[in-house]
């Protein structure tokens, strides 16, 4: 096990003969993953204030975020040791990630038809470059001619919401994308994703150094370098490599503070803990996790001086939690209230945890005639309970993996997964597998990690697990039992129910911020177990586990080089370009690619509405409501939608895309493209609610930024 080490100074023994301008360089290399985390809670922190009280200015966001990097800028763990090895480690880390990040970028999304999140994650960026606020105004006169014509929606989400849209979801990782579209317009704003996963690359090297050493620590790294999941959820935008930061910055700043025994420390573990609620509306999770880990730290000990030590973590690491915990909870109140409203029932109940867990912690702490025999009788029967402990770790492993065999698992009445079932069902007769759309699959979700990570790391990862609970109760060490905490219980929950459509790649971002990094950690950890064990086939040892690791890199198949959605955004900057200043009207059904509604309101005007089922009465009403003046232009993606002053011709389109999609299937990962076509015919609507076609050829993509 490598023991952190905090760096005083520039003259560490290893390095003592090295000029002070390598030394100074060395340093600044083995600190720069820990300080890589903590500038960027920093700036999210910034960006989450900006956005809630609605002033994301560039000359606002820039100023004070450099302010608060100057006054947080000693709020760093400190780094380990450096040494050679150190130096060796963090360099080819950072080597790595900026390769992964240059490999990634060239296959980036381009999604903004609102089928699913990402699509409209980068629509709110694309408006957050040229607004303040990230809810979405309408023109004043939208509300009403909605209340006027029966069938039309201003909100694609919540139908009428008035002269205000707002957003599903939390506000940060739109706000991160806008920044990088204030650098390098729309081109940052589809990369900006990228540089997060990179970074989240890079923090888990941050969190496996600590645990495995400054060269092990690279082989997770390397893991998840190859594997599809981070890639995945980095091409587009997702929440979960943000989050990801946020948990390995917590993890780190625990294994340090327990350490270093400092309790500044302890305050900033909180305050990632907190920030994972500013990432993600689950993110009260790992809170959860988080102070029932740090209580240990009030439980577990034997002398009352190390119990009172926990306890005022305990209380540092709540203290620093509640700052960023309330942006992210505040962030949702304010801008996405109805979406607050919705998961109400699965946000507050973990919230209502919080407070227990803290209780509970203080009050064990404090029950030392009950709980300080325990410690003393554990600390003395360390062996038995090594075994025991690797016994039930092991158990807990084998029924884990063998649910499939055993058990089926479905969704319940009161439950909102009930939204999902006919999502499911489509998807099970697609694939000709039994129809049951009450199946929730999840007794797969460890299957699922061998889809993608292979079975050879999820053995391994199990393994380690029963290695580590081992080497815990034989050795007594705080940071290990802390920092394993935290993935256990987020683990029972999501590996137990994973609260999403059961398709693939979709379904595993639940698994991405907390479970599949730790997989990675554990399985190196047993493999670094078994290589140390044999060291006369040591070279070898580490041959094998490398290529063990890079297996994994096969699931990716003609997969790899997909970029999906190309083509959308020029599509929009079309409908955009011929339709002017005046209403927009999109009329029909929906194209394959999702509601174009939200990307025509944030990206071309503020007077758009759509109504799904037009009529000729309809849209005569709408022609005769509109108190907005100029001219009414009508968008659909089906000829049929409308009726024409003139015909049209169903294969000659305005303009038309073909572009691709992972396919989404609950049986196995994705190994196909779905090719995907969208057509636009627009026109001119009339008094009498016909609609007199454009005749224009297709004009180039001019949307804000591009």
């Amino acid at each position: 096990m490598a023991t952190a080490v905090a760096t005083t100074g520039l003259e560490e023994p290893s390095t003592g003969r090295w000029p002070r301008t390598t030394r100074r360089l060395a340093a600044l290399i083995v600190a720069l993953p820990d300080r890589l985390m903590t500038w960027f809670l920093t700036v999210a922190t910034v960006v989450s204030v900006a956005l809630l009280v609605g002033q994301f200015r560039p000359l606002l966001v820039a100023p004070a975020a450099v302010v608060a990097l100057i006054l947080t800028r000693r709020m760093v763990p400190q780094s380990p040791q450096v040494n050679r090895a150190a130096v060796a480690g963090a360099g080819a880390a950072l080597l790595m990630t900026m390769t992964w990040y240059v490999v990634q970028r060239g296959y980036t999304a381009q999604m903004i038809g609102l089928d699913r999140d990402p699509a409209q994650y980068t629509l709110s960026a694309l408006y957050l470059v040229h607004h303040s606020s990230p809810d979405v105004a309408l023109d004043p006169a939208l509300p009403g001619l909605a209340a006027a014509v029966p069938g039309l929606l201003t909100d694609f989400l919540l139908g009428n919401s008035g002269a205000v849209n707002h957003i599903q979801g939390n506000d940060l990782l739109p706000g991160l994308l806008a920044l990088f579209g204030w650098v390098h317009g729309t081109a940052g704003v589809l990369t900006g994703n990228v540089a997060l996963g990179a970074l989240a690359l890079l923090s888990v090297y941050a969190l496996s150094r600590r645990i495995l050493g400054p060269l092990w620590g690279l082989a997770p790294m390397l893991l998840l370098a190859v594997t599809m999941p981070l890639a995945a959820f980095s091409r587009m935008p997702y929440t979960e490599p943000t989050a990801l930061i946020f948990v390995c910055g917590m993890l780190v700043a625990l294994w340090v503070g327990i350490d270093r025994r400092s309790n500044a420390l302890f305050a900033l573990a909180g305050a990632f803990a907190g920030a994972t609620l500013m990432a993600r509306i689950d993110g009260g999770l790992t809170i959860v996790a988080g102070l029932a880990a740090v209580s240990l730290l009030a439980i577990a000990p034997i002398s009352a001086a190390r119990r009172r030590a926990g306890r005022l973590a305990l209380l540092l690491f709540t203290w620093g939690a509640l700052p960023t915990a309330a942006l992210g909870w505040l962030d949702l109140y304010v801008h996405s209230p109805k979406y607050l409203s919705g998961l109400s029932g699965e946000l507050y109940p973990v919230v209502a945890t919080m407070p227990v867990v803290l209780v509970l912690g203080f009050g064990l702490s404090l029950l030392r005639r009950f709980t300080g025999p325990i410690a003393v009788w554990m600390s003395s029967h360390r062996r038995g309970l090594a075994i025991a402990a690797g016994i039930v770790v092991g158990v807990v492993a084998v029924a884990m993996v063998t649910r499939p065999l055993w058990l089926e698992q479905h969704f319940t009445r009161n439950r909102p997964d009930g939204d999902y079932v006919g999502g499911v069902a489509a998807r099970q007769k697609a694939e000709g597998l039994p129809v049951d759309g009450t199946r929730s699959y999840d007794e797969m979700t460890v299957s699922w990690l061998a889809w993608y990570l292979s079975w050879t790391v999820v053995v391994a990862a199990l393994l380690g697990a029963v290695l580590a609970a081992v080497r815990f109760c034989r050795k007594r060490d705080p940071r290990l039992l802390v920092i394993w905490v935290v993935p256990v219980l987020v683990g029972l929950v999501y590996l137990n129910r994973i609260s999403i459509t059961a398709d693939q790649i979709w379904a595993l971002r639940r698994l991405l911020p907390v479970v599949i990094p730790f997989t990675a950690i554990a399985a190196v950890y047993a493999l670094r177990a078994a290589v140390m064990a044999l060291p006369r086939f040591r070279a070898l040892g580490v041959l094998v586990a490398v290529v063990l690791l890079l297996l994994p890199i096969q699931t990716w198949g003609k997969m790899f080089d997909s970029r999906e959605g190309i083509g959308e955004y020029d599509l929009v900057g079309t409908i955009c370009n011929l339709a002017g200043d005046g209403l927009i009207v999109q009329a029909g059904p929906y194209p394959i690619m999702g509601s174009a509604l939200p990307a025509l309101q944030e990206l071309c005007s503020d007077k758009v509405v759509s109504i799904n089922q037009p009529t000729v009465n309809s849209m005569a009403a709408i022609k005769q409501n509109w108190t907005g003046g100029g001219p009414i232009t009508v968008v659909v993606f089906f000829p049929t939608a409308v009726t024409w002053t003139t015909p049209v011709d169903p294969s000659k389109p305005l303009d038309r895309i073909v572009f691709s999609r992972w396919e989404s299937v609950i049986s196995r990962r994705p190994g196909n493209l779905n090719l995907q076509q969208v057509s636009i015919w627009m026109g001119t609507l009339q008094p009498s609610g016909e609609v007199t076609p454009l005749n224009a050829s297709p004009f180039p993509a001019l949307l804000p930024g591009s």
